[in-house]
């Protein structure tokens, strides 16, 4: 008797879990179908307020040498006067002198384009400037560029075991025998090795609140770490550091470029735990690959 209930129980559970899977996919498919209307009426107002018929912009090329990247565009106005002419624009959006204007030449069909390299960023926006002959003006965003610049950086992946640490009275201590003092990293294979720099030069340090504490020297893999061929591994010094639960610890790789260029890679970053006597990890926390914000000297 009370098998066959354990059994009804058993059907009635997976009758159940068969009937939440069918409503999720009923929710699923109308969110999906949500989704698509939204972005098709986006896309169809989009396309009555804007003042070309057609448009595109295309990244032609990065000289990392130079820090200039070059993109082609082509804008044909919807409504074309004889002797319109069409400046294309691409500025960064930090200030307004970092503006460039190159003006298109007239093709077949009214189709004005042009050729523009201006200084890589990580936020640059290409737009259409149309000037019919009355000299009035109207600006069509043709495109937005994020991130080219932070792209065109070698990243490297950088690990500690610093999380597994016992602390002394709120004090990070690294003695002689730590399997803490060691740091592995490796650089990260980039999608497209044509528009990242190579890695010239890397120093690897423990960092309190992103201003440098001790540096990390080379050396050899320890014999605690089995496989790891990958990485290359740095070993810190032994010290004494103290904590607050105001402070963030974490260890960081000094990254520079072939080109001069200075990026800083980063381990997961360290708090105090409400004990005092141990690391845990923040409730949130952002990379922040700006050496600006990064005090480690010269």
């Amino acid at each position: 008797m009370l098998f066959h209930l354990f059994d009804r129980l058993d059907r009635m559970n997976g009758q159940y879990v068969n009937l939440q899977n069918s409503l999720y996919r009923v929710e699923s498919s109308v969110y999906g179908q949500i989704g698509s209307l939204s972005n098709r009426v986006e896309e169809i107002l989009k396309a009555q307020n804007s003042l070309v018929a057609d448009c595109g912009v295309e990244l032609e090329a990065v000289d990392l040498a130079a820090n200039t990247v070059t993109f082609s565009a082509y804008a044909v106005p919807k409504t074309y006067v004889e002797g319109m002419a069409v400046e294309f624009l691409a500025e960064n959006g930090e200030t307004a002198s970092d503006r460039l204007g190159s003006v298109g030449e007239e093709g077949p069909n009214q189709r004005f384009s042009a050729t523009l390299s201006i200084p890589l960023t990580d936020h640059i926006t290409l737009s259409a400037l149309l000037v019919p002959p009355d000299g009035t003006r109207q600006t069509q965003l043709l495109d937005q560029f994020e991130g080219l610049y932070s792209a065109s950086l070698p990243q490297v992946e950088v690990n500690s075991d610093l999380m597994w640490m016992d602390l002394e009275d709120s004090t990070l201590v690294l003695n002689a025998s730590s399997h803490e003092r060691y740091v592995y990293i490796r650089e990260v294979t980039p999608a497209d090795a044509s528009l990242t720099a190579a890695v010239a030069n890397i120093r690897v340090g423990l960092f309190k609140n992103q201003k440098l504490a001790a540096w990390a020297e080379p050396c050899e893999k320890p014999d605690s770490f089995h496989g790891f061929e990958e990485f290359d591994f740095y070993q810190l010094p032994e010290l004494r550091l103290s904590l607050t639960p105001a402070d963030t610890v974490q260890v960081a790789a000094v990254v520079t470029d072939i080109y001069g260029r200075v990026t800083v890679s980063q381990d997961v970053p360290y708090i105090l735990d409400e004990s005092g006597d141990a690391l845990t990890w923040p409730d949130s926390s952002e990379t922040d690959p700006d050496p600006a914000h990064w005090q480690y000297g010269g």
